[in-house]
């Protein structure tokens, strides 16, 4: 079960109303199976999606909302400009519109991403200072007596990947 849907990622990023749910839909899940999973460690991350409704977890969701939505917002925007046709990976252009370069989409991919990573301490520092209340973290490699998760700014010190 996702956690966000693409109406929940617009209210963290900015996303044209025209953008079919299905185009979305394999980032959020992405977001979910890759960048969450590796995050809160499977034990726990089991725990989460399988127990989800509007009154489980609701401490978590301030953490993991946003690191769901910055991350699967970034995966979108970095793949969105290419569409795979019959004839081969293609960049569709619109009449009245110019694609935009990597470098701008690399911008906005940089900042989505550190945004997700601003999230993904806040959740790391949540869960080692109430995992009591949280059994499945002790287990996380990120965890409290495993030592601590380290994030660090995306791309190298040119800012290039």
């Amino acid at each position: 079960m996702n956690l966000i849907t693409i109406e929940g990622i617009a209210t963290y990023r900015p996303l044209s109303s025209n953008i079919p749910t299905a185009r979305v839909e394999p980032f959020i899940r992405e977001a979910h199976d890759l960048d969450l999973r590796e995050l809160l460690g499977v034990d726990l991350y089991d725990k989460v999606v399988e127990d989800i409704s509007p009154m489980n977890y609701l401490d978590l969701h301030p953490y993991l909302i946003p690191v769901l939505c910055y991350r699967a917002f970034a995966r979108f925007v970095k793949s969105n400009r290419i569409t795979l046709t019959s004839n081969g990976v293609v960049g569709k252009v619109v009449e009245g519109s110019q694609q935009s370069n990597s470098t701008d989409v690399h911008a906005i991919v940089s900042s989505a991403t550190e945004a997700a990573m601003v999230y993904e301490q806040r959740l790391v520092e949540f869960l080692n200072t109430n995992y009591a209340d949280y059994p499945e973290w002790l287990k996380c490699k990120h965890s409290k007596r495993s030592g601590s998760i380290r994030i660090s700014a995306a791309g190298n010190k040119e800012g290039l990947s």
